[in-house]
């Protein structure tokens, strides 16, 4: 494409609307990420490569880009793994969020200086604190961000087991299941209860189908001293509480062998007595 032709593709993008800007300035980028969180040593400064920025996007000062890593910007819509753009110069002002170096240290904030004069670096996200600037701080504005690149999308691991947990409970909830049918499973799955310990995979199964509430004890017990009194290890409330801890809180698909209240075979025949209560309810 020559410059004709490349003038011409910049009037027909005008005119329909468009706003293009040329990427004329080269500009290095780092490798050392930018801490969008607590204040952090950024090491020895590497640059990774170049990119090409519009010039229009900024009056003066150098322009460089660097990783996003933290998130203490994220009501900024700054997120961990973002491409920050960066002017180095120039005057800040109030709602410029820049990279600053505090005792040797980096962060990036929001700059403020609110009605008593004082200056803060404020952070948006409520798990880290806004930092109050003061005379005895080493203070060097390294850079105002004046661009952000998405990075990768990442869900969070947390965030997705608690959803599959949610739908696996809700999966769970769908088939009205009687008092007939839960009577019946309780007295098939009693001969698998060795002690009365392990009534509590009964009552941990029966919880997560909201056969019983959270917590009441009471009332499972009640349900099972009725269904099958002649049990020689009837559940107390002792034993059950006892056995409320670590991942035995969680619902069964979450429970977890390393982090399980016991180890070894007998975990194994909890999650046997769990899982066969479930089936027995579902085919009761």
């Amino acid at each position: 494409m020559n410059e004709k032709e490349f003038n011409e593709l910049i009037a027909q993008l005008e005119k329909a609307g468009r706003k293009p800007e040329v990427c004329d300035v080269k500009i290095p980028v780092y490798r050392n990420p930018v801490h969008c969180g607590s204040p952090t040593g950024i090491g020895d400064v590497v640059e990774k490569g170049e990119d090409w920025y519009p010039s229009s996007k900024f009056e003066e000062g150098k322009v460089y880009r660097a990783l996003a890593i933290g998130d203490s910007m994220e009501q900024m819509q700054i997120y961990d793994g973002d491409t920050l753009t960066l002017v180095a110069g120039g005057r800040i002002k109030d709602g410029d969020v820049v990279l600053v170096a505090l005792d040797d240290d980096f962060t990036v904030k929001a700059y403020l200086e609110d009605e008593d004069g004082e200056k803060w670096l404020v952070a948006y996200n409520e798990k880290y604190p806004s930092i109050r600037l003061h005379e005895g701080m080493k203070i060097e504005v390294k850079g105002r961000v004046i661009d952000v690149s998405k990075g990768e999308p990442r869900a969070s691991s947390r965030e997705s087991r608690r959803l599959v947990r949610l739908q696996k409970e809700r999966s769970m909830t769908k088939k009205e299941i009687t008092p007939q049918q839960v009577s019946q499973a309780l007295k098939k799955i009693a001969p698998m209860v060795m002690m009365g310990r392990q009534w509590y995979a009964v009552y941990r199964t029966m919880a997560d189908l909201r056969l019983v509430s959270e917590n009441d004890f009471d009332q499972f017990i009640s349900m099972v001293t009725v269904e099958v009194p002649q049990h020689p290890c009837l559940p107390t409330r002792l034993e059950l509480h006892r056995m409320a801890t670590l991942s035995f809180t969680k619902p069964v698909a979450s429970w977890r062998a390393d982090n399980a209240p016991v180890q070894g075979k007998r975990f194994v025949a909890y999650l046997n007595i769990a899982r066969e209560m479930k089936d027995l309810l579902e085919v009761a």
